[in-house]
């Protein structure tokens, strides 16, 4: 789970019986997406690092997309308890949230620890509607609060209505339309 295109720099120390070696070095992660592998979920991904108009850079850590984690639409789909480790203690999720209706089998797969929020948000040009507008408004009214950070992101596949959120928010950012 290292960030991408970030410095890292490691000791190693070797203790054999003819004394200690130690060796001190350094190396840079590659300038990508941020690709995350979490055991039970698919299309994982930190929304950070990508590059602005301005030349700064999105900060990672603070948005992870991906897939639903209870298994309510996609039955692969479910959050084992390494993934949730690293949800909650890796990734310090602080903020579910769920772009999909909340139903009565749906699952606060992260627990009491974490807020959870849905939104039976619309897709593609749905968003254009008054009420799709609406659901816009409602999620980006939660992004805009830097208390519910880091935040979980996600629909049913996290390509859909998860991937809408992202390019609006990404374009606000002022990543290229291209990126």
């Amino acid at each position: 789970h290292l960030y991408t295109n970030t410095e890292y720099f490691y000791r190693v120390t070797v203790y054999t019986s003819k004394g200690i070696d130690s060796k001190i070095g350094a190396f840079k992660t590659a300038d990508t997406p941020r690709i995350l592998s979490i055991e039970g979920l698919s299309n994982v991904r930190d929304i950070g690092n990508w590059r602005t108009d301005s030349g700064k850079r999105i900060k990672q850590g603070l948005l992870v997309r991906g897939t639903e984690m209870d298994g309510a639409v996609e039955t692969g789909y479910h959050l084992t308890n390494e993934g949730l480790i690293d949800m909650l203690d890796v990734f310090g999720i602080k903020t579910d949230f769920d772009l999909r209706a909340k139903t009565p089998t749906s699952k606060d797969a992260l627990g009491s620890r974490v807020e959870h929020r849905y939104y039976d948000m619309v897709m593609y040009d749905e968003i254009f509607t008054k009420a799709g507008k609406e659901k816009v408004r409602m999620v980006f009214a939660d992004l805009a609060n830097p208390n519910n950070y880091p935040v979980y992101l996600h629909c049913t596949y996290g390509c859909d209505r998860t991937g809408t959120v992202c390019y609006l928010l990404e374009a606000l950012l002022g990543v290229s339309r291209g990126d």
